[in-house]
C-alpha cells in the first residue's frame, strides 16, 4: 500500500510541477507582451502633444510607462491601478491620443492591456 501511495504522490508532484512551469512560463510571457505593448503606447506619448483633458502631461504619463516597464523587465511588481488609470475610457493615455491623432492606436493597445494587465 505504501508504494502505491508513493507512485500517486511522485506522479502528482510531477504534475503540479510540470502546472507550476507552465504557469511560469505563461506568466512570463504576458509580462513580455506587456512591455512591448508599454512600449508602444510609450513611443505614442513621447511625441505628443498635451491635451487639456489628460490630467497629466506625456512627460509625466511617459515616466510613468518608463518606471512599469523597467519593473515588469527585473521581475519587479508593478503598480497595476496605476497602469489602469493610465489606460482607463477618458484616461490620460485616451484623452492624449485624440489630441494627438493616434485613437484607433490607443484603442488597439487599451483592448490588449485589459486582456494582459491581470495575468503578470
Amino acid at each position: 500500500m505504501l508504494g502505491l501511495c508513493l507512485f500517486y504522490t511522485r506522479r502528482l508532484s510531477s504534475t503540479f510541477s510540470q502546472k507550476m512551469w507552465l504557469t511560469r512560463k505563461r506568466k512570463c510571457e504576458h509580462r513580455d507582451e506587456l512591455v512591448a505593448l508599454l512600449e508602444r503606447a510609450k513611443g505614442h506619448i513621447d511625441s505628443s502633444e498635451e491635451s487639456i483633458w489628460a490630467g497629466l502631461s506625456p512627460a509625466e504619463s511617459g515616466m510613468d510607462l518608463t518606471i512599469a516597464i523597467e519593473a515588469l523587465r527585473n521581475n519587479e511588481a508593478v503598480d497595476r491601478d496605476q497602469l489602469r488609470m493610465h489606460f482607463a475610457p477618458t484616461g490620460p493615455l485616451q484623452e492624449t491620443s485624440m489630441m494627438s491623432g493616434w485613437t484607433d492606436e490607443y484603442m488597439e493597445i487599451s483592448s490588449h492591456f485589459d486582456a494582459l494587465i491581470d495575468q503578470v
